[in-house]
């Protein structure tokens, strides 16, 4: 691309800093910040740090972000460039390592609410508060990542007054010697250094584990690629194999996986009625490699996927009873003989207890009793995106409710079941998930493009940690809105403005703006055959790490450590901001530096319990959640702290169900019509998703037909 600067253009990079830097070569300014802060210019640019300090476990990803001022003049034909990192005993990890990015600011005209019902005082808490103004989006690469390796994002101009923003994401690997590296990162004006910038980063001694043992289930709607690549008629079959593999892969390499696989099945009944052998063969074909992780560069294969039929609550497709129970054993037993089983669950009708899904408990209790008939190897894999109700007790065996609809905190008390409630469900041997959407409203932890803090969407994980879950899903990756898919993150006419969120939906873009579409897609200055990520799903595959990584503590025995450290920095995902609330009852912490500080506590007790002899432990001098300044809701916290399995919270959510008081039944309505928009949403044309599948009978030939819906 050229070098023209556009006021939406900024540059990033990932983690851990210290003071102010500055270069007066050419009146260039460089300061470095850490990936969780939120650079924005709403009361003046930040001052920044003078070196880049980061400190991360072998194969994890870990980042900075430099912001670059042009005080007077013009800053023209900008790069950058990072050495390779010295570390001890002649060990270094290559610059290759290094990604560069420059971000590109989307400009909010119209925030994401906060004055539903209950939130009274949004005005009076800036702190989470969705404005209007520019806000860091989108990550474009320095040079094309799929394949040509030609500049896309870099070099670039920064004229005088403004400034741009660069994401540099450094993966470390994971043969990395433990301890301290340096590097050096370089700054040119056409090819002529102008600036330098140390990086400093201290490699933990341990290895994040490539194979992911949180499930995510991120929908995606690969259909719509089409629409911005390959030409106004579209890719053929082969350069859309190489686009799908693309966005499939760069998704997968921030730990992420599709919500559904499912290439599609063929069941065929003689006359008498009887199943005729299932040709597995494509379908296992399809499978194999993803599930084994053989179809991926780090070898780390599907964690869970939606089968993509059979979910209670859908009806039988077209299928008789008896013939529902037949396929859905004879599929079950093949999944279990080749080890694929446990990988798979069923996704039942989507949030059951939405008005506008009437009947859906009723429907999901009819069609488990067909699942069930006739094998008991689909129990433990029925998911319900719900919190739990009575009447959905014993078919469900992994919740998944919406944040906002778990415990107290947004909605009013004891409206829907809480903590205590699903560690007993815990003891019945059942999951827990969480998601996240367009009903998360201030200051629930969520994914909102215009939130005032960066790091909500990693902190989110640490939420989802500490009240026991195994599992995120997130409705959709790419509801992109044409024709301008990059800077139109809500869309008011389907969901209302009160649930419009900028960002709801999309975490990647396009990449092009050379489909079907008629050159809706990416700006012109980028064209390039795969996505272009947000800086949110940075902030989410963050989260994704530090999940693991607390996960490896507990499983050290380093469990009421992790939590004690946890609850510096979170107590319940959200609250109300009414007359009641006061910035003591913050349901979680809103300084970036305490997260990183518990995180790094978090790395050396691992250290310390993996090899006493050579770490020390870092219990005895590391700050609690009283110095941390966190003072009420101490019952949660304390509690957080205990060495229990999972936390015991005093959150008065055992209710059997929201419609305990009128407002519990008011306010699901509202929320039950809110979230049916939403689901409507995905029904519209081109948003087919590769996960959805439909079932086409033709009983003259006895067979039926399971089809990837893109096909159609």
């Amino acid at each position: 691309m050229g070098c023209a600067t556009s006021s939406r253009w900024r540059v990033l990079a990932l983690v851990c800093i210290a003071g102010l830097w500055a270069a007066a070569a050419n009146a260039l300014d460089v300061r470095a910040f850490p990936a969780t802060h939120r650079i924005l210019d709403r009361a003046g640019l930040p001052a920044g740090a003078t070196t880049v300090s980061l400190a991360a476990s072998r194969d994890e990803f870990e980042g900075f972000q430099l912001l670059v001022v042009a005080d007077a003049g013009d800053a023209q034909a900008l790069n950058m460039t990072l050495s390779d990192f010295s570390g001890p005993n002649g060990a270094h990890i290559l610059s290759a390592n290094a990604e560069f990015y420059r971000e590109r600011y989307v400009h909010v005209t119209t925030p994401s609410f906060c004055n539903y019902p209950f939130n009274t005082q949004c005005d009076a808490h800036p702190e989470y508060n969705r404005v209007a103004g520019d806000f860091p989006e989108q990550l474009v690469p320095f040079r094309d990542p799929y394949g040509s390796n030609a500049p896309v994002a870099a070099p670039f101009d920064v004229t005088p007054g403004s400034f741009a923003v660069v994401f540099v994401d450094l993966h470390v690997p994971k043969d990395a010697a433990p301890g301290d590296y340096a590097a050096t990162l370089t700054v040119t004006s056409a090819a002529t250094k102008v600036a330098t910038v140390p990086v400093q980063l201290h490699v933990w001694n341990f290895t994040m584990p490539a194979k992911r043992s949180i499930a995510t289930a991120y929908g995606f709607s690969e259909g719509s690629i089409r629409r911005y690549h390959g030409g106004p008629t579209g890719p053929d079959d082969k350069a859309y194999a190489q686009l799908a593999r693309n966005y499939e892969l760069e998704v997968h390499r921030h730990r992420i996986d599709y919500e559904t696989y499912n290439p599609g099945l063929n069941f065929q009944f003689a006359k008498d009625g009887s199943l005729l052998p299932i040709d597995f063969s494509a379908y296992d074909a399809f499978l194999a490699p993803r599930i084994d992780g053989s179809l991926f560069p780090d070898g780390a294969g599907l964690n869970r996927f939606n089968l993509g039929m059979f979910g209670p609550g859908n009806g039988t497709g077209g299928l008789t009873d008896a013939q529902f129970s037949t396929v859905t054993a004879a599929v079950a037993e093949h999944l279990q003989a080749k080890g694929w089983l446990s990988h798979v669950y069923l996704y039942a009708t989507d949030e059951p207890f939405s008005i506008s899904n009437p009947g859906a408990f009723d429907r999901i209790a009819t069609d488990s009793k067909l699942l069930h008939k006739n094998t008991d190897l689909w129990h433990g894999h029925v998911l319900a995106t719900s919190p739990w109700f009575p009447q959905l007790d014993g078919l469900i065996d992994i919740w998944c409710p919406v944040t906002s609809m778990y415990g107290d905190g947004l909605w009013a008390d004891g409206s829907f079941p809480g903590h205590e409630k699903y560690v007993g469900e815990f003891a019945k041997g059942r999951e827990l998930w969480f998601y996240v959407c367009n009903a998360d409203f201030p200051p629930e932890l969520g994914y909102d493009t215009d939130s005032p803090l960066g790091f909500e969407p990693r902190l989110l994980k640490w939420g989802a940690w500490a009240e026991g879950a195994t599992g995120f899903l997130f409705w959709e990756m790419s509801y992109w809105q044409d024709p301008t898919p990059w800077d139109t993150l809500a869309n008011p006419a389907q969901f209302g403005a009160a649930l419009s969120r900028n960002g709801d939906g999309i975490l990647l873009f396009p990449g092009d703006h050379n489909g079907t579409a008629g050159g809706a897609g990416s700006p012109p200055e980028v064209a390039i055959n795969g996505p272009v990520v947000s800086i949110r799903l940075k902030q989410i595959r963050d989260g994704l790490e530090d999940w693991e990584m607390l996960r490896l503590a507990d499983s050290l025995g380093g469990s009421a450590f992790a939590r004690s450290q946890v609850a510096r920095v979170y107590t319940r995902f959200g609250a109300r901001l009414d007359d009641n609330y006061t910035p003591a009852q913050r349901p979680w912490e809103t300084d970036d530096a305490v997260l990183l500080d518990a995180r790094a506590q978090i790395a050396r007790k691992i250290e310390h319990l993996q090899d006493p002899t050579h770490y020390p432990d870092p219990e005895a001098a590391t700050p609690t959640v009283a110095d941390a300044g966190t003072t009420d809701a101490s019952a949660p916290l304390d509690d957080l702290a205990a060495p229990a399995a999972v936390p015991v919270r005093n959150s008065g959510c055992t209710a059997a169900r929201a419609g305990q008081s009128w407002v519990g039944w008011s306010m699901l309505a509202w929320i039950g019509v809110a979230l049916g928009w939403r689901r409507s949403a995905l029904r519209k044309p081109g948003l087919r998703r590769i996960s959805k599948k439909s079932l086409a009978v033709d009983q003259d030939q006895h067979r039926i037909a399971v089809e990837p819906a893109h096909s159609r």
